[in-house]
């Protein structure tokens, strides 16, 4: 054989072993190689002038009591709240309901602001010393050493985002008890008028849901403690690999206050669907699970094919045995007129016995056209970064982008529609 004819052997040898290893794609996904994914995609968030921190001192001024007399009426309402789930025994109209869920939701949100941003600021104080220009000197010898600090910040979202979506079963199985097997059908946002009584309720069933609910609120912000205190080790180490001496970038305290967040389990409107990033969590279980993840990955690629991204996890993670997928866009909402974003979740297990599924709807097509989604709301989820500018932004893969001024991750219960 001749040297070119041995040259065209081999490199079609490659062609059919490339061929097959790359998963058969409709013209509608070709891959993206732009970033245009919102709010500075996985660009380091930074700003070039240094953080002052006697503005943040005296915007904060007063938080601590605020947070505790907002502890108290949140645990005063949320009792009231229970009082009412239990008086659908006998019969309630759901307004009644609905007008105090979202009366603890409005208070939540505040209150969760002010705690996350005081917590926050606990932790930089521990690495840094405030000059009297407002700036705060990095003090390098105390950041601690942490092996993989990528993943660990990872790891800490990953496992508060699995706490976030126990939280939302928990409250379908409270639905169920309450409206029946068929509650997946109903209308929410129509639902204020309805009268609402089960005779045969069980008190006791109705009080240990509504406590496991309180347990997963309590867990919840235990690992956002923990993805906070990581990820702003993260940025503060940013500074120190880009040559600052003094602490700059976006932190809580320069986003603005999250925005009323969505109502879970009711159907929006979403239009102009834009594609940000696929993400791919990496598990060592058959089956994601909240304790097993061993890395994630982040695409501009969006494709239906799970096996697309299994090949991909399989490359880099030898000990891969599940995975699980986000399909992230933005897209505008008619209820409120703003940009929020819409996610799809897909899972993939090694074990062909269980094989794929979707966690809420099915994602068939790339490209959602303007329809009417069933949404499941996980809020406070996104982390203040940004490029330039500060936004609430999903912040996997160290990235930034996806920003949803509720601070909120929205998934899909409906299917894409093309």
């Amino acid at each position: 054989m001749n040297k070119k004819k041995k040259i065209l052997g081999m490199t079609a040898a490659i062609a059919v072993i490339v061929g097959l290893l790359m998963v058969s794609i409709p013209a509608e996904e070709k891959e993206k190689t732009d970033n245009d994914c919102g709010c500075g995609c996985n660009k380091a968030p930074a700003q070039s002038e240094p953080l002052n921190f006697n503005k943040v001192l005296e915007k904060t001024v007063g938080w601590e009591q605020d947070v505790a007399l907002l502890e108290k009426e949140i645990q005063e309402k949320r009792e009231e709240l229970l009082e009412l789930y239990k008086k659908t025994k006998e019969g309630i109209l759901w307004k009644e309901i609905e007008d105090l869920q979202f009366k603890i939701e409005d208070l939540e949100r505040d209150y969760w602001y002010k705690k996350e941003i005081l917590f926050e600021i606990s932790i930089i104080r521990k690495y840094t010393k405030l000059q009297k220009d407002g700036a705060l000197m990095i003090e390098k010898n105390f950041l601690p050493q942490i092996k993989d600090l990528d993943f660990e910040v990872g790891n800490a979202l990953t496992k508060m985002e699995f706490i976030g979506k126990e939280r939302i079963e928990k409250n379908l199985e409270l639905y169920e008890i309450l409206f029946g097997k068929d509650y997946e059908d109903i209308d929410w946002n129509n639902m204020g008028n309805a009268y609402v009584k089960i005779p045969g309720l069980s008190i006791n069933k109705i009080e240990k849901m509504y406590w496991e609910i309180e347990d997963l609120d309590v867990n919840h912000w235990n690992y956002r403690k923990e993805y906070i205190e990581l990820r702003t080790i993260q940025k503060i180490k940013e500074d120190i690999a880009n040559g600052r001496t003094t602490l700059s970038g976006c932190y809580g305290f320069w986003c603005d206050p999250k925005t009323t967040p969505l109502h879970d389990g009711w159907n929006y409107r979403f239009s102009n669907f834009q594609k940000t990033k696929v993400w791919i969590g990496v598990y060592s279980t058959e089956q994601p699970s909240i304790y097993s993840k061993i890395g994630d990955l982040c695409y501009t690629y969006f494709t239906t094919s799970m096996q697309w991204y299994w090949t991909r996890a399989n490359w880099e993670y030898s000990g891969c045995k599940s995975i699980q997928i986000k399909w992230i866009y933005l897209a505008d909402v008619q209820a409120d007129g703003m940009r929020h974003n819409l996610i799809w979740e897909g899972n993939k297990s090694i074990n062909p016995h269980i094989g794929e599924w979707y966690t809420y709807g099915r994602y068939t097509t790339t490209n959602p056209k303007s329809y009417v989604y069933k949404i499941a709301s996980f809020p406070d989820h996104h982390g203040c970064c940004g490029w330039i500018k500060c936004h609430w932004c999903n912040t996997h893969c160290g990235g930034c982008f996806a920003c949803d001024p509720s601070g909120a991750q929205y998934f899909s219960w409906t299917n894409t529609k093309s």
